[in-house]
């Protein structure tokens, strides 16, 4: 019986150490690996090899990260690619831009192993019709500061989407929401009530069932674009 083959993962960073590590941490009896050093190369090797997922440094010596996301998502041969983005730091300002870059997840130097083993599971092992594992900006309605955390969802529909945070929130909260897909360059806004919450996976982390009370047809439409299939309910 033949063997499914391996998925292939681009691991782009300038420093060959890191390159080796995250090689070691993720293992070869998984996936196969690409190597780039620099955005061009990067973008070549994605182009011409469609890997799975591209674990990507955010500070490149050609050009920063979120920038290589960008044209990544606007280029329709390659714009589905999983982007997990290797951060120094993790500022704020880093994680907007790539946020509105359109990349799926951050992890921080140094590289916690068991954060990125799970993490790449996780966007690797989405099944095909299944929805991809998206940035949510999230921000509590009514307090005072109105600060903004991000997330990454686990499950969306029309109606409600399932979001991992390290943030906490209690049932019955209002939200403001926000989020990229694929299919657009415009970002979705919705509102909507935490309905439910969990601790989730070996790491217990906050999942919180989110129903939308507020959001256009427009953007309906856009997560239907990204799902492939209309779903009745959350």
């Amino acid at each position: 019986m033949q063997k499914d083959r391996k998925k292939v993962l681009l691991l782009v960073d300038d420093s060959r150490l890191i390159l080796q590590m995250e090689e070691t941490i993720l293992g070869h009896e998984k996936f196969e690996f690409l190597r780039a050093m620099n955005a061009k190369d990067a973008l070549e090797l994605c182009k011409k090899e469609k890997p799975a997922l591209i674990l990507l440094d955010y500070f490149l010596p050609d050009k920063q990260g979120d920038e290589v996301a960008k044209e990544i998502r606007n280029d329709s041969q390659i714009k589905n690619t999983s982007i997990i983005i290797v951060t120094t730091g993790g500022s704020d300002e880093q994680k907007e831009k790539c946020f509105r870059a359109g990349c799926n997840d951050f992890i921080a130097k140094p590289i916690d192993a068991g954060v990125l083993k799970l993490k790449v599971d996780r966007l690797i092992n989405i099944p095909p019709r299944a929805p991809f594992r998206i940035l949510v900006k999230i921000s509590q309605i009514g307090t005072e500061r109105h600060e903004f955390v991000f997330g990454s969802s686990v499950n969306i529909s029309t109606t409600g989407i399932l979001v991992e945070t390290e943030k906490k929130f209690d049932v019955g909260s209002e939200v403001a929401l926000q989020f990229y897909v694929t299919t657009s360059r415009e970002p979705i806004l919705a509102r909507g009530i935490i309905v439910r919450s969990q601790k989730k996976g070996f790491r217990k982390v906050n999942a919180y069932g989110i129903t939308f009370v507020e959001i256009s047809d427009a953007d309906k439409a856009k997560i239907e674009d990204l799902i492939g299939i209309k779903i009745g309910q959350f």
